[in-house]
C-alpha cells in the first residue's frame, strides 16, 4: 500500500504538470525530468522516516513540516523559472501554480505522517 501511493504520487502529478505546462506553452522540463524532480524531492524523506519511529508527537509533527518545507522548496525551485516563462502568464496564474504544487506536497507529508506512523 505504502509504495503503491508514493509511485502514484511521482507519477500522476508530475505527468499532469508536465502535460498542464506543455498546454499553456512554458518551456518546460521534459516529462523525465519533471517525474525525476519529484522523485528526487522525496528523498529528504528516508532519514525523516527513520526519525518518525520515536514516539513522540511534537518531534513527529515538527518533522512532518520540516521534511514538506525541505522537499516542497526543492520543487519550487526547479519549477519557478518554468512557470515564469509562461508566455500567457500573469503573476496570479504562475504564483498559484507554485502554492499548488506546496500544497499537494505538503498533503503527501501528512498522508505519510497519519497514514504509515
Amino acid at each position: 500500500m505504502a509504495a503503491t501511493a508514493v509511485f502514484s504520487y511521482i507519477t500522476i502529478v508530475p505527468i499532469l504538470l508536465w502535460f498542464f505546462l506543455w498546454f499553456r506553452g512554458c518551456t518546460s522540463y521534459t516529462l523525465l525530468e519533471t517525474v525525476c524532480a519529484y522523485g528526487y524531492s522525496l528523498s529528504v524523506y528516508i532519514p525523516i522516516s527513520m526519525l518518525w519511529i520515536i514516539h513522540i508527537e511534537f518531534l513527529r509533527y515538527f518533522l512532518v513540516i520540516l521534511g514538506a518545507f525541505l522537499s516542497g522548496s526543492v520543487l519550487v525551485i526547479s519549477f519557478s523559472p518554468v512557470v515564469k516563462s509562461d508566455p500567457s502568464s500573469s503573476f496570479k496564474s504562475s504564483y498559484f501554480i507554485l502554492l499548488l504544487i506546496i500544497a499537494l506536497h505538503a498533503l503527501v507529508a501528512f498522508f505519510f505522517l497519519f497514514y504509515f506512523f
